[in-house]
C-alpha cells in the first residue's frame, strides 16, 4: 500500500475540520487522534524526542504537534523552540484553546511553527 506524503497543511485541515468537545487536555489529545485517524494521517503519541523532550504526536515527514490548554506562552515558546532544534522535526503545530498561547513566531530554530485553534474546543 502506497502512502502520499503528509503536509502540515493537511494536518492542520484536518485538525480544523474536526468538531471538538474537549474541556480537558487528556479529551483534546484523544480528539486529536481522533481527527487524525478519519483524516487516514498516520502518527504517533507521545514520542520521545531526547532525554528532554516528548512530543505529543509525531505525524509522517517530521510534522509535531504540541497540545497545550494551560501554562505561560514563554514556557510553552521554550519548549517549541526545543522541538524545532530537534533533527525528526520539520515542523511544528501548535494546538491551543487559548489565544495567549497562539502568539508565535513563523519560525523557531528554522523551522516553520503553525498554531491551531480547533473550532469548537472549550
Amino acid at each position: 500500500v502506497s502512502h502520499a506524503p503528509t503536509s502540515p497543511d493537511d494536518v492542520m485541515r484536518a485538525l480544523r475540520a474536526f468538531r471538538y468537545h474537549a474541556g480537558t487536555e487528556p479529551e483534546l489529545h484523544t480528539a486529536i487522534a481522533t481527527a487524525l485517524t478519519r483524516a487516514a494521517i498516520l502518527f504517533s503519541r507521545e514520542v520521545r524526542l531526547d532525554d528532554d523532550s516528548r512530543i505529543d504526536f509525531l505525524v509522517s515527514e517530521g510534522i509535531g504537534i504540541e497540545v497545550k490548554m494551560n501554562g505561560s506562552l514563554a514556557a510553552l515558546t521554550r519548549q517549541v523552540a526545543r522541538y524545532a532544534a530537534h533533527p525528526t522535526i520539520s515542523t511544528v503545530i501548535v494546538v491551543t484553546t487559548r489565544h495567549a498561547l497562539s502568539r508565535f513566531p513563523p519560525t523557531l530554530s528554522g523551522k516553520p511553527i503553525h498554531v491551531v485553534m480547533p473550532p469548537g474546543a472549550l
